[in-house]
Formats: C-alpha cells, sequence, structure tokens
C-alpha cells in the first residue's frame, strides 16, 4: 500500500526542505498542514496542492482525523497539547529541542533534563525575572501550582503516545530515553547538498578580533559566562550577538546592562531579523564562533561555522560538542581552549578542510533517503 502522511506545521523556515523531500519519495504521499494565524504564511515558500493552509490547530486535527492518512507527522510542538491530544492517527514527532528539554527551576516538566544555565546566565535571569511587573509575577505563580502541573500530565500521556521520534541530532534519542519508539531519521536537508567553500580570512594583525557568540536572544545560550569569560582575557573583542528572536524584552534588557559593565567587549547587537545571505555576510566576517549551549541548539550555525573551516568553541557537556566530536570534526571548548586559542582564531587548512569533508559527507543523500525507505517499510508494518 502507499503510505499516507499529514504532516501539521507551523509557518516555519525548515518546512520547505521536508515538502520537498517527501515530494521525491514515490512509496509516500504527504499532505502538509499549515497552521498560521489568519491563514498568513510567509516562511514557508513551496506552496502547493499538497499543502493546505488553517487558521486554527483545531481545524487541522479535524481535518486529520477525518482523512485515511495512516499517520500524523507533526513537525515540533507549537501548539497546546490538549489539541494534539485529540489526534486518532498514530502520532510520529519531530523533536525541534524546545518539546525536549527543561531545565531543573523550570515549571513545565518535558523529557530530558539537563543543567542547561551556567552560573552568570542563572543570576541574569533571577535578575530579568524580579524585573517583571507585579501582574506578571503573580500569574506566574499561579500558572506554577495549576496550569503547568496540568500541562505536565497531559504531556507525560501524550509523549507516550507517540509511534515515532525524529532528534535533530542522533545523540539525542538515546537522551530520549524510549527505547520502544521507532527513530525517524527525518533531516531538515537539501537531497542535492553543494560543497561549501572554506572562506579566507586575511585580517591584519593587531586589529579587533570579531567573534560571533549565541545565536538567539534565548538565555539558554549562556550569554552572560562567555562574555564575561571573554572580557577577563584582557583583549578588546568585538561581539556579535543575534538577539533578534527567541527570548523576551526583561532578558535582553538585562542583558544589555551586564554587556555594558565589560569594559573590553565591543557589542555588535542583532537586533532585527535578517535575511539569510545578509546575516551569513556577518558570519562571514567573523574570526571565530562560540556557542554555550548545553542542549542541542543552534546546530544550523554551528555547522555553517564549521563546514566554512571557522574555529568553534563549545562547552564539553553540550550535546553538540558530542555530536561533532563523534564526527570527528576539529572543534575547540570554551573551557579548555578558548584563552590559548585567542591569539591565533584562524583554523589551520589542514583541520578546516577535513571539516568540511565530514559535514559534506554527513549529508550523504544515498544513505539518508535509504534510511527513510526502512523506516516507511517499518512504519507500515507498525501501523497495519
Amino acid at each position: 500500500m502507499k503510505l499516507k502522511l499529514i504532516h501539521i506545521c507551523n509557518d516555519e523556515k525548515f518546512i520547505d526542505a521536508a515538502i520537498n523531500q517527501f515530494a521525491t519519495f514515490e512509496t509516500v504521499e504527504s499532505l502538509f498542514f499549515i497552521v498560521a494565524k489568519n491563514r498568513s504564511v510567509s516562511l514557508v515558500k513551496k506552496i502547493n496542492s499538497n499543502v493546505i493552509i488553517f487558521g486554527t490547530i483545531q481545524e487541522a486535527v479535524q481535518k486529520a482525523n477525518a482523512s485515511d492518512a495512516h499517520a500524523v507527522v507533526l513537525h515540533s510542538i507549537f501548539f497546546r497539547i490538549s489539541d494534539l491530544s485529540k489526534l486518532k492517527t498514530p502520532i510520529i514527532l519531530c523533536c525541534w529541542g524546545k518539546e525536549t528539554y527543561y531545565d531543573m527551576n523550570d515549571n513545565e516538566k518535558k523529557i530530558i533534563l539537563l543543567d542547561l544555565y551556567k552560573p552568570k546566565t542563572r543570576t541574569l535571569l533571577q535578575t530579568a525575572k524580579s524585573n517583571r511587573p507585579l501582574i506578571e509575577k503573580i500569574k506566574s505563580f499561579i500558572k506554577k501550582f495549576g496550569i503547568y502541573q496540568l500541562r505536565n500530565r497531559q504531556y507525560k500521556h501524550f509523549f507516550q503516545k507517540l509511534i515515532a521520534i525524529s532528534t535533530v541530532l542522533p545523540e539525542e534519542f538515546a537522551l530520549i530515553g524510549h527505547p520502544e519508539k521507532m527513530r525517524f531519521p527525518l533531516r531538515y536537508m537539501s537531497l542535492k547538498p553543494q560543497r561549501r567553500t572554506i572562506q579566507t580570512r586575511n585580517r591584519a594583525e593587531g586589529t579587533t578580533p570579531r567573534i560571533l557568540v549565541g545565536n538567539s536572544l534565548n538565555a539558554t545560550n549562556n550569554h552572560a559566562d562567555i562574555l564575561e569569560k571573554l572580557n577577563s582575557l584582557g583583549k578588546k573583542i568585538e561581539v556579535v550577538l543575534p538577539i533578534s528572536y527567541g527570548g523576551k524584552e526583561p532578558y535582553k534588557k538585562a542583558l544589555k546592562e551586564f554587556v555594558s559593565h565589560l569594559e573590553n567587549i565591543i557589542p555588535i547587537y542583532l537586533d532585527s531579523f535578517m535575511e539569510r545571505i545578509e546575516y551569513q555576510k556577518i558570519l562571514d566576517s567573523c574570526d571565530a564562533a562560540i556557542f554555550g549551549h548545553i542542549r542541542q541548539q543552534a546546530v544550523g550555525n554551528i555547522s555553517y561555522m564549521i563546514s566554512y573551516g571557522y574555529k568553534v568553541f563549545l562547552y564539553k557537556e553540550s550535546v553538540c560538542y558530542q555530536h561533532f566530536k563523534n564526527l570527528g570534526c576539529t572543534i575547540f571548548t570554551i573551557d579548555d581552549d578558548l584563552e590559548k586559542e585567542l591569539d591565533h582564531l584562524t583554523l589551520d587548512k589542514t583541520s578546516a578542510q577535513k571539516n568540511n569533508d565530514l559535514w559534506f559527507n554527513d549529508k550523504d543523500p544515498q544513505k539518508y533517503i535509504q534510511s527513510m525507505h526502512i523506516f516507511f517499510e517499518n512504519l507500515e508494518k507498525a501501523i497495519r
């Protein structure tokens, strides 16, 4: 039989890659249900006859339940669990990170518990929270002992219903701790990957180094701890900080206040949304990159910098560090390598080319397509 899948997703930039991929799988018939407020879609560009736009998740769930689909693929969780739990067909969840990781102080308990924040960032978060209006603090308190407890029970029950799970990195599947679930090997990538040319950087000796720090405003970037460490090295450093999305205004205000007291840090804030080409030009102007996430996050940015021959620094305990080390990449740690590498940030040509090759080979489309077909065969057996 031909496997029929319905994909439910938000208006997200990654969805185009999935639409393109599933159009090539001859044994699978896919419909994409995009849920967007007022049915206004801007990030998904591949609108065709297999894409239907809904104004609410309730409409999408109702339509899915009335269809003859064999399974529903959820591309992350952007909607209330109470609505998604009404789906009647087997569910495959594509985990992007936000729906799986939680910190010990988070009210919402998910699947993978990690110590997400370094000391300085944890303190900065508390400062941001203390500066909230009183009404917001009261709402948070009420939610903690009411809504969140209900949500946590719903989430646990919903997760048990899943037939399969995909994770951005293979290492994450083991962390989830549900070996009885099938692993869906989906990757939001082109099936015709292009070889990247290593960037040549010739910054004049004595000029101020420029370093990318993080990928968003989310506090899981651990901005404060990284910036304080850079400041302590006693050398003027330009720091590019992408903070246009992923966090809240109180944290942004607290972060900028924190940076204002760091005498060696010259901040370059990316406060507004940038088109991809414009953003990549900013990345290419940097000498190196530091990502302070402990959880899986910023994989696209990390991959970009690694594949183009930049030095990338991560915390040794981070999921991404484990992944890229497992691939065989030359990668550096924030704690052990940053200070000694600051005066020679350019990666040697041999290591840069090796990283480039490893990145490209990891995207082997034939191996990937084969893994997807094997999954489809196993899924068909499971739902018969």
